[in-house]
């Protein structure tokens, strides 16, 4: 997990997946507030983008992190889905599965919000993060969910497709026509911490050999155009150089932010 000061990186390698990940201070900032997470056995990563000021952002996004690994650790897991019933057309694991997601990220922000509640007077002090993370189940399935404007996309065969929607006033200006005046791009309509209740937005889809996740804040998104990234995760072929490049170039282009970015390359089918 990456917390305040210099670049920090992570790397695991598996059977199925190799992943390696990134968060670097960027140019301007003064502290890092985002976090990234890789599980040891290649199952599930996270990316977090903290708020609040200071340290408040760096605390809350290790946070989130923490909580929602302890919260999807195997044995919770297991649990959770022997307790559920499916119907449907989902597949069972993947219907119980999202659910055990949902409740992870629910509970997170849960106690990041009585936290907020017994430390500050006002939700002006509030600290707060965006989430996003992606679960591999063994099934052949991914299973993606976020909150706020960390993102997620995928790359296969060479075509790079955003899987998540930035839940932001400047995306609900966009997506209404751009009638108003245009919001600025980082005042989130759903965030970690801010308030009692939050959903996230949860999806599963199946992985393919070859595939490229890749988990961002918006350091990188708000530097590089995608159709930039698109080009570096299909110019290389391992995990680390996709990962290096996108952090260099955004601190190329400026690094006006925290920079985080976790690059799972699918190895097998």
């Amino acid at each position: 997990m990456s917390q305040s000061g210099g670049q920090v990186s992570l790397q695991v390698e598996t059977r199925l997946i190799s992943a390696w990940g990134i968060s670097d201070p960027g140019k301007k900032r003064k502290y890092n507030e985002d976090a990234i997470f890789i599980d040891d056995q290649g199952k599930f990563m996270l990316v977090a983008d903290g708020m609040g000021g200071q340290r408040n952002g760096a605390r809350a996004s290790a946070m989130a992190i923490a909580s929602v690994n302890r919260l999807l650790m195997p044995e919770i897991i297991d649990r959770e889905l022997a307790d559920i019933t499916v119907s449907g057309k989902m597949p069972p694991e993947i219907s119980g599965l999202c659910s055990v997601v949902e409740t992870a990220v629910l509970e997170t922000n849960q106690m990041i919000y009585r936290t907020n509640c017994l430390e500050h007077e006002t939700k002006n002090n509030f600290m707060g993060t965006t989430l996003a993370g992606v679960f591999l189940a063994p099934s052949g399935y991914i299973i993606t969910f976020h909150i706020g404007d960390s993102r997620i996309y995928r790359l296969h065969n060479e075509k790079l497709t955003l899987m998540t929607r930035d839940h932001s006033l400047y995306q609900e200006w966009l997506e209404s026509g751009q009638i108003a005046k245009q919001p600025k791009k980082n005042i989130l309509t759903r965030a970690i911490g801010f308030d009692e209740y939050v959903k996230p937005d949860t999806h599963f889809s199946r992985y393919a050999k070859n595939d490229f996740y890749l988990l961002c804040s918006d350091g990188l998104t708000n530097m590089l155009p995608e159709r930039r990234i698109e080009a570096v995760l299909t110019r290389h072929c391992n995990s680390f150089d996709c990962a290096d490049v996108l952090v260099k170039e955004a601190n190329a282009n400026g690094g006006a932010d925290n920079i985080s970015v976790v690059v799972c390359r699918i190895k097998h089918s």
